[in-house]
């Protein structure tokens, strides 16, 4: 079998489970731009699914939308005729795939964008999965969100994500990864690890660790990834100077070889979304054998309850009781972090690998 993967993200995830893939024999090829313009790029991407359904490539893996917004200055993104354009183009980039009679497989990252791309995302959503001949959801529990918004959910299939272990260097001890960010090694410290947007939660949690910072001040704040929005920005970097022996911000991408420190360094790994269908930064931070404190939300609810905290997204102070147990229960914490090792080992990329190739078949059995 000859599979079109798109779009290629940065998460390693892709590559964890395409490699195994290839060894089974498949072809993985990632569907990418021949040209340095986003824009050229997406008018070409029709003569390229023809080219490559001419080379024998039959299944068209879908990941993410993101790709199909169009990448124009940000003050034309919620114009409406904007919009339209982004949704024409993409119902006829759909309708040549079934034209060309690809097998279409969407793995549901995101039920919806995080940030709105067509001019109704939900009627995108709901066309796109009723043109599907397979989706992928990382946790059952998304076929309910699923049902719940009236998106079709037939033909769906549960394969998890696995553990990102050895994915990261992980060689330096904690007392290294403390020097290295000037943290005191008696500290308790939280992380907050990748992309920094509104819906993460990155404000509630900032404002549930300066009212914990009132009660204790044996603790300390990491915040490390990327930030595009202005507004939090500015918020961010009005905390980094108000606080500065107590909380580090570094808003620059953070490079493979750098996450050790980061993780290496924390005592528990904080994810405090709003939202979300599926995320990888628990898994990653399981693999560096720390809990986590998260909401029971979407893939999250599938995490066992002896590898962190977790609260009911309806409780306002779910975030605060769990942060304040973390540093209460603080000298038992090494049982948890077993038990985090413990579980990530138990997802073998092999695995994900058969039931991804098993569903594949699946889609030529008549």
């Amino acid at each position: 079998m000859k599979v079109l993967v798109f779009p290629k993200d940065s998460n390693p995830y892709q590559e964890l489970l395409y490699s195994q893939l290839r060894k089974k024999g498949l072809s993985i090829t990632y569907l990418t731009s021949p040209i340095p313009s986003h824009t050229l790029w997406l008018l070409l991407l029709f003569p390229q699914l023809v080219i490559y359904r001419l080379m024998g490539y039959s299944i068209f893996h879908l990941h993410w939308l993101y790709t199909f917004q169009f990448p124009i200055n940000s003050k034309y993104l919620n114009n409406s005729f904007t919009k339209i354009f982004f949704s024409v183009y993409f119902v006829l980039f759909l309708l040549l795939i079934k034209a060309m009679r690809y097998k279409l497989v969407w793995t549901v990252h995101n039920i919806l964008p995080h940030d709105q791309i067509f001019l109704n995302d939900i009627f995108m959503t709901k066309l796109l999965s009723k043109l599907c001949n397979a989706k992928i959801v990382h946790s059952s529990n998304i076929i309910t969100e699923m049902k719940d918004m009236r998106i079709n959910t037939k033909n769906i299939h549960v394969i998890p994500i696995g553990s990102y272990i050895d994915i990261y260097d992980n060689k330096i001890s904690k007392q290294q990864a403390r020097e290295k960010l000037a943290i005191p090694n008696n500290d308790f410290v939280f992380l907050y690890f990748g992309l920094i947007k509104k819906y993460k939660g990155v404000e509630e949690l900032l404002d549930t660790f300066i009212k914990l910072l009132k009660k204790n001040k044996n603790i300390m704040l990491i915040i490390a990834g990327s930030c595009n929005d202005a507004t939090l920005f500015k918020k961010l970097d009005t905390y980094k100077n108000k606080y500065k022996d107590k909380l580090i911000i570094n808003t620059k991408f953070i490079l493979n070889d750098e996450v050790q420190y980061y993780f290496n360094a924390a005592n528990i790994v904080v994810s405090p979304f709003r939202k979300v269908t599926t995320t990888s930064t628990p898994m990653v931070a399981l693999s560096f054998s720390k809990p986590v404190i998260a909401p029971r939300l979407g893939s999250l609810l599938d995490l066992p309850e002896n590898v962190g905290y977790f609260y009911d997204k309806t409780n306002d102070n779910g975030l605060y009781e769990s942060m304040l147990k973390a540093i209460v229960e603080k000298n038992t914490s090494n049982i948890k972090s077993s038990e985090a090792l413990k579980y990530v080992k138990s997802l073998s990329w092999e695995k994900i690998a058969t039931m991804t190739d098993d569903l594949y078949k699946s889609l030529f059995i008549s």
